[in-house]
């Protein structure tokens, strides 16, 4: 478990690493956040449109995460 949610490293002038969003990482963020989607997605460094579309990519939907 150690890891999962570590901020990205980053590039030359600040500019972060994209961080690979899978469904392990959206379930603990998720987890961590108690539910709430905005809270998951600041915990992974994300904003809230990029977490959902990477839910709709892995085919997870609200209700599988509650």
């Amino acid at each position: 478990m150690s890891g999962l949610l570590e901020a990205p490293k980053r590039y030359a002038r600040g500019v972060r690493k994209p961080l690979k969003l899978d469904e392990q990482r959206i379930r603990q963020a998720f987890e961590l956040a108690e539910g709430n989607l905005s809270e998951a997605a600041r915990t992974l460094g994300v904003h809230r449109a990029t977490l959902y579309r990477a839910m709709e990519r892995l085919g997870i939907g609200r209700d599988d995460l509650c």
